[in-house]
């Protein structure tokens, strides 16, 4: 029978197991989520091991400061909530009291009978589980949080506990919904659109940009034989000598550039794309016009002024090509 001295001993080691263990989980989640896991999960089980006279030196509100940090769910072996740190009622915006007893499937309710039953069973089988889960707030609005699900067994192999670690992603998930609207926007733009990063290698071209290339990739290799219009992505702009990434970090408003090459004429408009949430220069937006015609035709109206001007009038506009004012004008 284990004396007083031997219990004591096996308390202060355990308590400071504890202790230790769910620190190393604070200091290493943001590298290795699972690794934080699985020493918080042996923590846990330590908590079970000690003594009761042990388990009252650390109570509860110990173990909930401890993991402050993050987003913490307990579920007993029926998947009825049994406790809940702070960040994880501030998440949801509810009590403790009204939250134990709910039930794993009525919290997360928007997952599918069928695949809740078969993450239930994989945790019961001492399987780690993790996925994105919808969750609604108590003001009603929608949340979504990445969750780790990490079960513990008792010594008969069976389901004892379940640890749910969440981070909240729901910013991130509206960023992800903006994105997508933006890159539809885009996709779908007559203009012709080129996005590069930081450090200016060409990262998105819409459908119109890779039309415009096309069509002027005989005359882009006049200037830069090695172009090819389908293998633009990766490409840095500095190779065009038009606006070089340099010039494009120092942008603070849109500049133009215009680019004459052989019978083509081309305008660049380039704009600094910034992060709003904390000002920081994240790409370059270049948006290319192929004025081709359009500079045709001013030089053909300029000398066609200029001829007027020293008295000869028979020089005609030819409305070829032309659009809009211009070709209004020249049928005037």
């Amino acid at each position: 029978m284990e004396n007083v001295e031997s219990r004591q001993l096996r308390r202060r080691l355990a308590g400071a197991l504890l202790l230790c263990v769910f620190a190393m989980s604070v200091i290493v989640w943001q590298t290795s989520p699972v690794i934080a896991a699985s020493v918080t999960v042996l923590a846990v089980i330590v908590a079970f091991w000690m003594p009761s006279g042990a388990r009252q030196r650390i109570p509860l509100q110990r173990l909930e400061a401890l993991t402050e940090m993050k987003s913490v769910l307990l579920f007993d072996a029926n998947g009825k909530v049994s406790w809940a740190n702070d960040a994880f009622l501030d998440l949801l915006g509810a009590s403790l009291d009204r939250l134990v007893g709910r039930s794993h499937d009525a919290l997360f309710a928007s997952i599918a009978q069928t695949t809740y039953q078969d993450l239930w069973q994989a945790l019961c089988q001492g399987e780690n589980s993790t996925g994105v889960y919808e969750l609604v707030h108590s003001a009603g609005h929608t949340l979504w949080i990445r969750a780790l699900l990490v079960p513990v067994m008792n010594k008969a192999g069976r389901l004892s506990h379940v640890v749910q670690y969440a981070v909240d992603i729901s910013e991130q998930k509206k960023r992800a919904a903006q994105d997508v609207r933006v890159r539809s926007a885009f996709d779908n733009s007559n203009s012709c659109m080129m996005i590069a990063d930081d450090d200016g290698s060409v990262i998105y071209m819409n459908d119109a940009m890779n039309a415009l290339l096309v069509s002027a990739e005989d005359d882009l290799r006049k200037a830069y034989p090695w172009f090819d219009a389908t293998k633009m992505l990766g490409i840095n702009i500095d190779q065009f000598s038009i606006v070089s990434s340099q010039q494009s970090r120092s942008l603070s408003t849109t500049m133009q550039a215009d680019w004459s090459l052989g019978d083509r004429s081309l305008r660049l408009s380039v704009n600094p794309v910034v992060d709003k949430r904390n000002d920081q220069r994240v790409g370059t937006l270049v948006e290319w016009q192929d004025r081709t015609h359009e500079f045709a035709a001013e030089r053909e109206i300029q000398a066609v002024v200029d001829a007027a001007r020293g008295g000869d009038l028979s020089r005609r506009i030819d409305p070829t090509g032309m659009h809009g004012f211009l070709r209004q004008f020249s049928d005037s």
